[in-house]
């Protein structure tokens, strides 16, 4: 599934704070600002399977010349080897919960759809100015800066805008003829 969530946080303040530089080099995204907020890129990571995901597109985001940083949330059963390979290319990160619904539902035929929940964590990400979500094996062909500068109701509205969150659809096709997927894909 390809797809990309970005939600508003608060008013355009980045320019202020000077946060114009183009890759954060330290891992800790609040160890290098601080209380300071700023727009990101997110992808999740749970296992080693989607790093080589990961790492090209944090590659395709900086050869587009992207101006934000790419932040891998990543969650408890990620292994010290995806974090020394995040590390040794700084690639910031930010632990998140592992979420499931309370109500379980078999994934058995497809288990990475049990990794899909924890997707939700960036609607709750509110120490960034914005967040949008890409998927770990996105390649990015062209610069998308313009997702981080279009315009988005602001915190104000209470939710209630118009432009709350912007979203982009999901690939919703089967080619691998998937006998549990919907038979419309």
């Amino acid at each position: 599934m390809h797809a990309s969530t970005a939600f508003h946080r608060d008013d355009d303040e980045r320019e202020s704070y000077g946060l114009q530089e183009r890759y954060i080099s330290s891992c800790s995204v609040q160890s290098k600002f601080n209380s300071l907020t700023l727009p990101v890129w997110t992808t999740l990571i749970t296992n080693t399977a989607y790093l080589s995901g990961l790492l090209t597109l944090d590659f395709s985001l900086k050869k587009q010349n992207s101006k934000y940083p790419l932040v891998a949330l990543y969650t408890d059963t990620f292994p010290a080897e995806g974090h020394a390979a995040l590390e040794a290319r700084g690639i910031p990160k930010q632990r998140i919960e592992y979420l499931l619904p309370k109500t379980g539902k078999d994934y058995s035929n497809d288990p990475r759809f049990y990794d899909c929940w924890s997707k939700l964590t960036p609607f709750s990400l509110v120490e960034y100015d914005r967040v949008v979500q890409l998927d770990s094996d996105m390649l990015v062909m062209q610069n998308m800066d313009e997702l981080m500068e279009m315009e988005l109701d602001g915190p104000e509205v209470g939710g209630k805008g118009n432009k709350v969150f912007a979203a982009g659809h999901a690939c919703v096709c089967n080619p691998l003829k998937k006998p549990h997927y919907p038979k419309d894909w």
